[in-house]
């Protein structure tokens, strides 16, 4: 379980996906946009001031991504809770 510092950090979620069969609780902005299922990607490689880059991006027409919390309140169980201290659109999502 990590709070928001990790779940923003692209390092961090790295290292927890490479984890195969531990299963993580990250805390993630609401509007971050995801998938529901992982989609396809794809390296793509560009050139930078004289070096040739990649980096990966999502393949072809896939469905497009969803806020994470348009994905919590469809989930069964799920809804949103006001939480003391927080602002109205920070609400925190609970089971």
């Amino acid at each position: 379980m990590a709070d928001g510092l990790y779940g923003n950090s692209a390092e961090f979620l790295d290292a927890v996906d490479a984890c195969v069969g531990v299963t993580a609780l990250v805390a993630i902005p609401g509007e971050s946009r995801c998938w529901r299922l992982r989609p396809q990607s794809e390296d793509q490689t560009y050139r930078y001031p004289g070096q040739e880059r990649s980096k990966r991006v999502v393949a072809g027409a896939e469905q497009k991504p969803t806020t994470v919390a348009a994905l919590a309140v469809s989930l069964p169980g799920f809804e949103l809770v006001s939480t003391p201290g927080l602002r109205r659109d920070q609400g925190a999502y609970c089971v």
